[in-house]
């Protein structure tokens, strides 16, 4: 992946990774208790599924064409490496 679509998957993950955004996604997730078993689960994988669909986004717009797999492998594991990050501020806003 080009470093600049590497600095857009960081910069996304960092405009996403507030704790008003965070706490926005809780308040959505809690809305559906009891369906939802674990408020973690589900807003860490809402957290993912909204930073890969602006990435695509961004890289559809950018690139006019879809991903090749390697660069989604790559945007894959940029996630993976914060992905400890996230859930620390996740379970932090959780216990507000």
């Amino acid at each position: 992946m080009e470093p600049e679509l590497r600095g857009i998957a960081e910069k996304i993950t960092d405009e996403y990774l507030t704790a008003d955004q965070v706490r926005y996604f809780i308040e959505v997730v809690q809305k559906f208790k009891p369906i939802i078993k674990s408020d973690n689960d589900a807003v860490f994988g809402w957290f993912m599924g909204m930073l890969e669909a602006r990435f695509l986004s961004i890289f559809f717009s950018s690139k006019r064409r879809a991903p090749r797999e390697e660069e989604l492998d790559e945007l894959h594991q940029i996630l993976r490496s914060r992905s400890y990050e996230i859930i620390e501020v996740i379970n932090r806003e959780l216990m507000r």
